[in-house]
């Protein structure tokens, strides 16, 4: 199980660092894919069964991933829109689930937002994560 780190940038939840401790309680391990080698991201994510995280280059990952992995990944309603994870989905048989957040501009397309803890984990009970 693997959580996607997105710390220090722009597109940021406010509420980050409990969603990223509720995941660590649940087992999931806290990565980083920019300080992994190509081939150290193909072993992680190809063994991963679920993987969650706020929105970012890291979930290009599941390419890596075997068929019917799991992945929640949080954005915020600007990026709902976005069709990789539909094309990877499609493609590649990962269960994606999209979860979305109350944008802190909601015109702007990477605006920060905020998606309360309750919600999340829900949709992980929910969806058996």
């Amino acid at each position: 199980k693997l959580f996607i780190s997105r710390r220090n940038s722009f597109r940021s939840m406010p509420n980050y660092d409990a969603v990223e401790s509720f995941f660590e309680h649940k087992g999931y391990q806290i990565i980083s894919p920019d300080k992994f080698t190509l081939y150290e991201k193909f072993l992680i994510f190809r063994n991963a069964t679920h993987v969650v995280g706020p929105l970012s280059s890291g979930f290009t990952n599941l390419f890596f991933c075997k068929k019917k992995t799991k992945a929640l990944i949080m954005m915020n309603f600007q990026k709902i829109f976005e069709p990789y994870a539909g094309f990877i989905a499609d493609n590649f048989g990962i269960e994606i689930t999209n979860i979305c957040g109350l944008d802190v501009k909601s015109s702007d397309y990477n605006s920060s937002f905020f998606i309360p803890l309750e919600k999340i984990q829900v949709a992980c009970d929910e969806l058996g994560f």
